[in-house]
């Protein structure tokens, strides 16, 4: 039997019950559905987005601070 995706344990992104279809991508770590895939992504390519003085002001940073 397959095992569900290792991020949101289900088999394609919604069913965490054994579906007909199974939409699941085998990686080193385990499987990993498509919906998982995308929001992985999504946040790898938002973190590598340069900051902004805005982000930064929100996330309470100031530059040159030391701490």
């Amino acid at each position: 039997m397959t095992k569900p995706c290792v991020v949101c344990g289900t088999y394609d992104g919604t069913n965490s019950e054994f579906p007909t279809q199974i939409a699941l991508q085998s990686t080193p770590s385990g499987n990993v559905c498509s919906r998982c895939i995308n929001r992985i992504v999504a946040d790898i390519v938002f973190m590598k987005s340069p900051w902004t003085e805005k982000d930064l002001k929100t996330w309470g940073y100031q530059r040159g601070e030391e701490e």
